[in-house]
């Protein structure tokens, strides 16, 4: 008996063509998608480096599109609310686990910003290994500005946001919403929080941008009158690139080899094909 395929097998191979094109050109696409966040990426290295260069800014004076105020150095005058304190989950330094502390900062100007102080470890239990505190004065510090992104993979946010509550990620206009306080559209990840001396509140009151001469002569000397307010357990841990420009490129030669390897692969076939089929 003899099974005719008919009009099925034109069908077959116009899949099959389909499907070869498909692949061939998602992994071009994914090679080009690399060179793309390597651009990005090394563009972003080349502003965050002309950032640190120059002079720290109040946070009054950052722009107000968000992909320039992004990684910009600011100082930052207020009082931290102490019954809103959050621990950000699953942050790793050196292998281990623990929390980064989330609290939110009333600013002297009236406006209100979520501040990440930094991390600290979490013991077996999964609990904070250290007692965290709030300072109860005002603070003079600088911090970087941070959009964050939201992760639509991690949906689950607390109800309450009772005092050391959990958060799977940090969104400030979903914050603000429960908290029925208007935030900054932003999270300020802390640079070096000291307390705030009578002549810092005169360098501040007079000139913002001359405030990062207090964190240079603070790093130099912390008198009896400016004691550190952020305890030492606390590990800035931010990257602001997390993937530098030449890993993006070097995936993308990968993609490229897979394509150009899958390429040969079809070429293979389709030329054994030929030579086994008879002419008629």
């Amino acid at each position: 008996m003899q099974i005719t395929l008919g009009g099925f097998w034109p069908n077959v191979q116009v899949l099959t063509t389909i499907f070869v094109i498909s692949v061939f050109t998602a992994l071009m696409s994914l090679g080009f998608w690399q060179l793309d966040r390597a651009d990005f990426k090394q563009l972003r290295m080349e502003r965050i480096n002309a950032l640190q260069g120059q002079q720290v800014i109040g946070i009054n004076q950052l722009p107000t599109q968000p992909e320039m105020a992004q990684d910009y150095i600011v100082v930052v005058e207020g009082q931290f609310k102490p019954d809103f304190m959050w621990l950000l989950e699953n942050q790793v330094v050196n292998k281990k686990v623990g929390f980064d502390v989330i609290a939110l900062l009333a600013l002297v100007n009236g406006q209100h910003v979520l501040v990440n102080l930094g991390w600290i470890p979490a013991n077996q239990n999964m609990m904070p290994m250290t007692n965290i505190q709030l300072p109860l004065d005002k603070v003079l510090f600088q911090a970087v500005v941070h959009y964050p992104k939201v992760n639509l993979l991690q949906t689950e946010l607390p109800y309450t946001f009772k005092t050391s509550e959990r958060l799977q990620q940090v969104i400030p206009s979903v914050l603000q919403e429960v908290l029925n306080v208007e935030l900054l559209p932003f999270v300020l990840l802390n640079r070096n929080l000291q307390s705030k001396t009578a002549n810092e509140v005169e360098l501040l009151q007079g000139n913002p941008i001359l405030a990062d001469k207090v964190a240079d002569k603070s790093a130099e000397k912390v008198s009896h009158q400016q004691k550190p307010l952020q305890p030492s357990y606390y590990i800035s841990h931010w990257q602001q690139t997390v993937m530098p420009a030449e890993k993006h490129k070097a995936y993308a030669v990968q993609w490229f080899a897979l394509a150009a390897t899958w390429l040969i692969l079809i070429l293979w076939r389709f030329t054994k094909q030929c030579r086994i089929t008879p002419k008629n």
